[in-house]
């Protein structure tokens, strides 16, 4: 949830609020546009309860599979039928940052970022061991002292689990 200052179309500046929805995937899930619009309507459901007003919920679909992202992308794509259907029916799209078509140079500039999307992009993967070195010294490169241990711990915890080609040993 960000506070964000805003600008009307006539000028006036105002104050508002916005969620940024991220959902990671690494497998093309169909139903993901469903899914997204449960989380969108449980996040306002909560602020309602807690007496707060509902605000712009922008979701992001990070996904990292070995193929591209095929499940539709908006629920008139999932429920299908005549565009006319959706005129006035509710209508949900979401972008999908597929990052396994992203060349890794584009990936981040920021190391820290840089690893992390690296390590999702590749740790299913086959070659993951060739890449690990590269990604471990980006996230080594980043932050303090602090942040290191505790990075690298969620690192390896993360890989152990997803990565065939890397074992706990």
């Amino acid at each position: 949830l960000y506070s964000a200052r805003f600008v009307e179309p006539d000028g006036q500046p105002f104050e508002g609020q916005v969620y940024l929805l991220f959902e990671h995937k690494s497998l093309s899930d169909p139903m993901t546009c469903f899914q997204l619009l449960r989380y969108i309507v449980r996040i306002w459901e909560q602020r309602l309860r807690n007496g707060q007003s509902l605000c712009p919920v922008f979701p992001l679909v990070v996904y990292h599979g070995q193929e591209a992202w095929s499940a539709s992308a908006s629920l008139e794509e999932l429920i299908g039928g005549p565009g006319k259907l959706f005129e006035y029916g509710v209508r949900l799209a979401y972008p999908v940052l597929d990052l396994g078509r992203i060349p890794d140079e584009l990936l981040a500039t920021d190391p820290f970022l840089q690893s992390i999307l690296g390590l999702l992009k590749y740790s299913r993967r086959k070659d993951f061991a060739g890449k690990l070195e590269f990604l471990l010294r980006c996230l080594l490169e980043s932050g303090t002292a602090e942040l290191h241990l505790e990075h690298l711990e969620a690192v390896v915890v993360y890989i152990t689990e997803v990565s065939p080609s890397i074992t706990v040993d």
